[in-house]
Parts: structure tokens; sequence; C-alpha cells
């Protein structure tokens, strides 16, 4: 099969001065498809309802998005996946033929794509395939070979993955009904009601058992002979048939060329926030960054606003009700983008968070398909509402953000989130629930941002029992191995210690999808406390270089656990490292934050397919990357500080909603990628400036040399 990832050619060749009329042409939606990084090349539209695009059929771990750069044939089209992270999505799936060479209707192809598109020649089913979406439709148009032979397969129970002995057939919802020669309408996969919607008339439908995985309905639709050129539309609804209705009457056209125009408009509206000159390398890893940050959170809400919320009931948003965001993933540098960058867009987020504690009495922790659960660790839409009260979202006062957080801090849920444990042995015990350690670092950061609010907001209760809270991972730093480590409810010591040993759900541990080496620095509230915890500035200094130049002692290993590239033992592709370069800003080492972040820029996003470190988690890798190519980040992102570190290119321009801030990199070259020295508006800092400082914009100028400032 060739694969044609055009995008990164064509940016290659394009002048900054259209780069800046149209920046989505130096995104590669093929960047992050390869490996285990779960990116996938669908059509998508900023935070809109579907992802339409390829499902290659293979349902591996690495294949979760549906489909992956390895893959040579097409089994379908489907309607939804998760950009970055886990399976489970792929409602519908279709699959146009004009000739049948596999049982399966599975077919070679070659293919194109770029924001809002995605196209398919499927040499062996004689048919052409483009996809659109629109925010709530998604739009096909399929070109027959053969105008005398139109046909396309469903499959309604489909799945990008299936976590079920393969023995067994999926059983699912398979409500399927004709009501016109022009639609048809049902339930499906996760529970979705659809409408499909042709603009040319079925003349028979036949039911057939092609994929025996599925149990449920499969059907073949026969337009019959006609023009080359059928369209296809389909929606989904989480809560009723009038929902997907509704839906697809939000998109009356069939013009696909101006669907696929508005979808490009709106991405590029988007990256236009920023305008960066640089080298094509690193405008196209910049850009493909940031797009991959803007897929989720997705609207799980219909085109009248409503939706169904984590009580089960049916309840309506004006603005917009928005899932698929988990926190732990996304609070360190996608939202923190988001606020920055585009809050208007993305001000019905926060109100998303508000609506959920306002139904079931806490702040979103892992939102799914408008779900919500206790993944991973913390209570981290905290900062992330905390971000929009600080920086003035329209509505989003101090009483509303301290109640949200107060009944968010005080909503105890054992064993893992117990509080009542938390205040009786100042941590969260190993011998009570697994990953100790990182569940007393990050609630540790999550009440730090509590007790900031309770001052604010006069609650002088409060305060203390949250600042006493926020000091708890005090209670697990180790002095004599300096690690944080777990301990049991007697006091003792997780042990022995293995601080290179990495832990996730299938290998526990006292650490989240990390190690102990990872977790050392996670007091992003508090780093001058770490340091004075290690004893000082040069035992602090003399650590972190070991950190970053240290091999692990196991590569097969770390590669089994998904960690696949790595910088001394620093992980770029994992959520929990990403702030980790900038550490050294704090103990006044700009020049070694410039010389790691330069490695990770280079080493670890190459512009391929695999360019991505690790899974990007609804964008929390790529994010990472904007932020490191601009020249700073936000460690701590509900203080509103930005430690400096070193941009990756010479010049950009971020279009704020107060005004401009100009990013100028005086001397940048090869060579020259060191940070001597940084002023914003003509004064001089230090490591870090602050959202209040640049909100009505400014010019922050880097002063690079070629050698460290400091030896």
């Amino acid at each position: 099969m060739k694969k044609i990832a055009f995008v990164a050619v064509v940016a290659a060749i394009v002048c900054s001065c259209t780069q800046k009329r149209d920046p989505a042409s130096w995104v590669d939606v093929f960047i992050g498809t390869d490996s285990n990084i779960h990116c996938h090349p669908d059509a998508t539209y900023p935070f809109g309802r579907l992802q339409p695009g390829p499902q290659g059929g293979n349902f591996d771990w690495d294949h979760s998005a549906g489909w992956h750069w390895g893959d040579t044939t097409l089994q379908g089209f489907n309607q939804n996946r998760m950009s970055g992270g886990v399976g489970g999505f792929g409602s519908i799936l279709l699959m146009p033929f004009s000739r049948q060479s596999d049982p399966m209707f599975i077919s070679h192809y070659t293919h194109e794509a770029s924001p809002g598109y995605y196209k398919a020649c499927l040499t062996d089913n004689g048919a052409t395939v483009e996809v659109t979406t629109s925010p709530y439709v998604a739009m096909y148009r399929v070109r027959y070979d053969d105008a005398s032979s139109r046909k396309v397969y469903f499959n309604f129970q489909n799945y990008t993955t299936r976590h079920f002995p393969k023995e067994l057939p999926v059983r699912n919802h398979n409500e399927v009904e004709f009501p016109d020669e022009n639609t048809i309408t049902g339930r499906c996969g996760l529970g979705e009601y659809f409408v499909v919607k042709f603009d040319s008339p079925v003349v028979s439908i036949d039911k057939v058992q092609v994929d025996t995985m599925y149990s449920g309905p499969q059907y073949v639709v026969d337009f019959g002979p006609g023009k080359k050129e059928v369209g296809i539309k389909v929606s989904l609804s989480l809560v009723d048939r009038d929902g997907a209705a509704c839906d697809m009457a939000s998109l009356p056209t069939w013009d696909f060329d101006k669907v696929k125009d508005e979808a490009r408009a709106a991405w590029n509206e988007v990256l236009g926030t920023i305008e960066a000159e640089g080298r094509d390398e690193d405008l196209v890893k910049l850009y493909t960054a940031w797009y991959h940050s803007c897929i989720h959170p997705n609207l799980v809400s219909d085109a009248d606003g409503r939706f169904v919320g984590p009580d089960c009931k049916i309840h309506t948003a004006p603005e917009g009700y928005y899932s698929t965001m988990g926190f732990w993933d996304i609070f360190r540098s996608v939202t923190p983008l988001y606020s920055l960058l585009i809050p208007e867009r993305t001000a019905p987020i926060i109100e998303t968070c508000f609506r959920q504690c306002d139904l079931i009495g806490k702040l979103p922790v892992w939102p799914w398909n408008g779900m919500d659960g206790d993944g991973m660790v913390g209570d981290h839409a905290v900062p992330t509402v905390m971000d929009a009260y600080k920086k003035g979202y329209p509505g989003v006062t101090l009483e509303r953000t301290y109640e949200a957080v107060k009944k968010t801090m005080t909503y105890s849920r054992p064993p893992r989130k117990d509080f009542e444990a938390l205040d009786k042995y100042g941590y969260f015990p190993s011998d009570a629930a697994g990953e100790s350690a990182a569940r007393t670092l990050e609630s540790s950061y999550d009440f730090w941002c509590a007790a900031q609010l309770a001052k604010e907001a006069g609650d002088e209760e409060y305060y203390e029992i949250f600042n006493r809270r926020s000091e708890s991972w005090r209670n697990l730093f180790d002095h004599e191995t300096n690690f944080f480590r777990g301990r049991d409810s007697k006091g003792n010591w997780s042990g022995p210690l293995d601080p290179q040993y990495l832990c996730n759900s299938t290998n526990p541990g006292d650490y989240c999808e990390a190690n102990a080496w990872q977790y050392l620095w996670h007091v992003i509230q508090d780093p001058e406390g770490l340091i004075e915890e290690f004893g000082g500035r040069d035992r602090y200094l003399a650590k972190l270089d070991s950190f970053f130049t240290l091999q692990p002692d196991d590569p097969e290993h770390w590669k089994v656990m998904d960690h696949k590239v790595w910088v001394g033992l620093h992980v770029p592709g994992n959520e929990l490292s990403l702030y980790i370069p900038f550490m050294y800003s704090f103990a006044g080492r700009l020049d070694k934050t410039s010389e790691v972040v330069r490695r990770v820029c280079r080493e670890a996003f190459p512009v391929t397919p695999a360019g991505i470190p690790g899974q990007d988690d609804q964008g929390g890798t790529s994010s990472s990357l904007v932020f490191m190519v601009l020249g700073f980040f936000p460690v701590n992102p509900a203080s509103q500080e930005y430690i400096l570190g070193a941009p990756q290119v010479p010049h950009a321009v971020l279009h704020l909603p107060g005004g401009d801030l100009e990013i100028v990199a005086e001397g940048w070259s090869e060579e020259n990628f060191y940070t001597e020295s940084v002023t914003l508006n003509g004064k001089p800092l230090k490591d870090r400036f602050t959202w209040y400082d640049i909100k009505d914009g400014g010019r922050l100028v880097f002063k690079m040399t070629g050698k460290p400032a400091q030896e």
C-alpha cells in the first residue's frame, strides 16, 4: 500500500506568508499514527462530536484508534474514536463497494488526509471515499468505479478494540429501522442513537452476517444503477432518536466541498492563534501538536443542547456539554493552552465541569461518553477550574469555583481517595490501595489549589484543613534514598525500593504510570520546598542531573510498559514527566533546561508517523511540545506562572484575546539554542513570568547563545 503523508510535503514548499493564511497546511495528520501513540488521520472538527475515518481491522493495543500506520488494508470507515488514548469507540462501520474481492469487504487502498478531511481509494472494492465532518455530522462522498453497482456494507455494532475473548460474539444494541428509502435509524454500538441519510434512494436491502464476531445487525444497501457519486451522512446521539435527528438537521446541505472548507476554516481559526516562523520541520511539529491538542474534549450534547449527564438523566446545556477529557492527562498542558490561547472556545468545557458538580456533587475526573469515573489519580479538574477563575472566564466567579472545589475535595471515595485516612496518617497508606505515593503527591497539589481558593474566599477553617493536606507530600519523602515512597498504615516504607520499577494497572506499585524517579519532582506547587527537602540547591541539581543522564536498567521492560522513548530516565511521552525539564529553572539553571528541551524537541518528536514519544492521550503529550517550542511551560497551571525555557523557533506571535504577544529569540540558530537572558517588555526576567504580565500582549525577548550561560 502506498501511504502519502502529503501534508508534510506541502508544508515543506509553502511560504510563510501562505502559512499565515492557512496554518492547517503545516499539519501532518499522520504524525502519531505509528507505534503505540494511538493518533488517527480521521476527518475531525475542533472539539466536534465525531471523528469519522478509516478502520484497519486489527484490534490489538497499538490499533486502539482504529487505524495504524502499519495497516495495508481497510475494513471500512467508523464514526468516532479517541485520539492518543484507549479504544472502545468505533460506532457504525460502513464500507462502500462496487465489486467484492474479499468476503469481509476488506480492500487495499491509497489515501491522503489533512485537518477536516480524509480520502481513500479502495483498489479492491472499486470505490473512492472522501470524508469530512461538521460539529455534529459525519459526511461521506463516495465515487463508484462502476455506476451500475453502488453498494454499502454496514455493521451497526462495530468497535475499534475488542476487550473480550475472541470466541465470543459481541452483543449490544441492535435496533435498526429503514423508515424511508433514504434513511436508516436505530441504536448501535455503545448505545448511541443514530441517523444515516443518503442522497440517493436505496433500492434493496440485504441482511448479512459478514463479521461473525458480531451478533447484531449487518446489512448491505444497494442503490442500483445511477450516478457515480453518492452522498452519506451520519449522526449519533446519546440522548434519543430525536437527538440524532436534530443533529442531522443541523447539516441540511449535501455540498461536500462546502462542509470540507468549513471544517478547514474552523481548524485555521484555532491553529491561527499561533503565528510562527522557523524551520519547516519545526513548524510542522508545532502546528501538528496544536492540532492534536484540540481534537478532544468532544461534544456529547446534541444540537438542541440536550445531553445525558453522569446521573443518567437528560439535561440541557445551551452552550454544549463535553466529554472525553481525562484530567490527569490534560491538566498539565492541554487546558493551560486553552486558557491562554482560546478561552472563548473552551469556556463550555469549564461549564461542563461545573454542571457535573451540580449534578453529582463533585467535579469530573475522567469523563467518557458523558459518564465519569475515578480514572488515574488526583482530582485535577480542580486546578483546571481554578485556572479558569484566575483568567476571568465569563461566569466563573470565586464563589462558584470555590463551592465546586470544596465539594470535590471533601468528597471522600475510599479506598483510593479516602480523605479521612489522609488526615489520620498524613498520607494515603499503601496497604489500603495501590499507587499510594502517586495519590498522595497529586492530591497534595489539588489540596494546595483548594487551600488558595479557601484563603481567598475567607474560609479559614477549610484553609487550614486543605493547607495541612497539601503538605502531605513531605511525609513520603525518604531522606535516606531521596525518593518519595509509599508507607503503610503502621508507618513502614513500602519496599524494597527499586526507583526504576515502572508501575501501571498491570504492574502495580506505589506510582501511577511511572516510577520513583519520575514522581520525585511532582511537587509542582512548591519546588522551593522540594529543594529544601533535598538539603539545598546543589543536592537537588545533582539528583536532577542524574535523572537526565542515567539510563534504564531494563530497556526492554520499559518498552513493554509503553515507555519507548526516553532522555536519560525522563519519559517525554508520559504526562507525569512533561514539566520536568523546567525544574532546572527553579534552581537557576536555565541553561540546563535549554539543553534538555532541545534534546526532547529534536529527538523525541521527529516528523514521522512515530513522531510523538508515547500515547498522546487527548493531546496530553502534543500540548507539551507546543509550550516547549514557544519557550515556557505552566509547571503549576493554577498559579498563573509560566516557567522559562528556550524557544525552538526564532519568532512567534500569540494572538491572545487581550492582545498579541510577540516572542523573539534573538540570535537563534542551530548552534545558539541556550537561553542566556530574557526580557518582557524590556524588563529582565529571572525564571518566570505570569499570565497577568502578558494577558494584554507584549514582547517577550529571549537572547540566545551557543554556550551554557553558567558552568
